[in-house]
Order: structure tokens, then sequence, then C-alpha cells
């Protein structure tokens, strides 16, 4: 399976997830909050599974 996030992005899509400052990425099938893999942001309880997220939070950067 290729690499969707770097390590990088990983670790700035886990810190947004964890922040609290922004509504987060949540499984589509009513989980919880997804967490940020190389392979994609996955659900700890299901197999649902989200390739892609906003430049601004992979980068690490907020627009506001």
């Amino acid at each position: 399976m290729p690499v969707i996030f770097t390590d990088e992005e990983v670790e700035n899509i886990n810190k947004y997830q964890k922040s609290g400052k922004f509504h987060p990425l949540t499984c589509g099938n009513g989980h919880g909050n997804l967490i940020a893999t190389n392979d994609g942001l996955i659900c700890p309880e299901c197999d649902y599974r989200q390739t892609w997220v906003h430049g601004w939070i992979k980068s690490g950067e907020c627009p506001w």
C-alpha cells in the first residue's frame, strides 16, 4: 500500500486531532476520532479509513 501521509504529516494530523481547538476528524461509521497513520486516517473501532485531510491540517498551519 502506498504511503498516503508522511511521518511529519501524521504528527501534524494527530496534533490537530488532540488539540481540542477544532472539531476532530471522525469515523464515517459513527465511531470516535480517527488516528493518523502513514496509510491514512483509521478508526480504532472498525475498518473505516480516510485518505485525505485539508492541506492546513497536514502542514500544521492554522488558516485563521
